[in-house]
């Protein structure tokens, strides 16, 4: 089972208290207002796929934070990314990592150098101009989902070859913006995709 769950972060101010008091301490700590908010949400959105994906209740579990900076829970495996107005949570029973970018690529051959394998520098070099920026966050998007699902300390994203794991990749729009959400997992389990979560509820 692996369930995705995509929301827009809303512009409201939080207004209710987390149901982990860690993730809440930590998120009081932010100073920056835009970064409270985006954790802030995350997590609400987190709380929402727990109860309508497992039935369960987030007061209820235990979580905790490791030395990676990542955080777990015992009783089933998640993964959260936030980009620009957009929030996405994966819930599942086995290993899961979910990313979403904003297509938005300042310097495409840097990050091309930064992330690719020769064999993808080489397809990269074939692709026309006007796709390759979305390409790039493709791929971004991938290997940063790839990373979180193996809970590994160190992301070297030249080193990972996309093509050697299940990853599901879904391109959308929001307020006028394209993003690209991806998501790895140890097995191809098909991935449910929930849309247009509303958070100020």
């Amino acid at each position: 089972m692996i369930d995705v769950y995509v929301a827009l972060l809303p512009n409201n101010e939080p207004c209710t208290s987390l149901l982990c008091r860690e993730r809440q301490r930590e998120i009081d700590g932010i100073s920056n207002e835009r970064v409270k908010r985006e954790k802030y949400y995350v997590w609400r959105l987190l709380e929402y796929a727990i109860k309508n994906s497992l039935g369960a209740d987030a007061s209820r579990l235990c979580f905790t934070k490791g030395e990676n900076r990542k955080w777990s829970c015992k009783d089933f495996e998640f993964s959260i990314s936030h980009s620009g107005e957009a929030l996405a949570v994966a819930v599942s029973d086995r290993a899961v990592g979910v990313d979403v970018e904003r297509i938005r690529v300042k310097n495409s051959e840097r990050l091309s150098n930064y992330i690719l394998t020769p064999c993808e520098r080489d397809e990269y070099a074939l692709i026309c101009e006007e796709k390759r920026e979305e390409w790039l966050i493709e791929k971004w998007c991938q290997k940063e989902s790839i990373f979180k699902s193996q809970n590994k300390e160190s992301f070297k994203p030249s080193e990972i070859e996309t093509e050697k794991f299940f990853s599901c990749v879904k391109a959308f729009e929001l307020k006028n913006e394209r993003y690209i959400l991806a998501v790895a997992a140890s097995n191809e389990d098909k991935v449910k995709i929930f849309e247009n979560i509303d958070l100020t509820l």
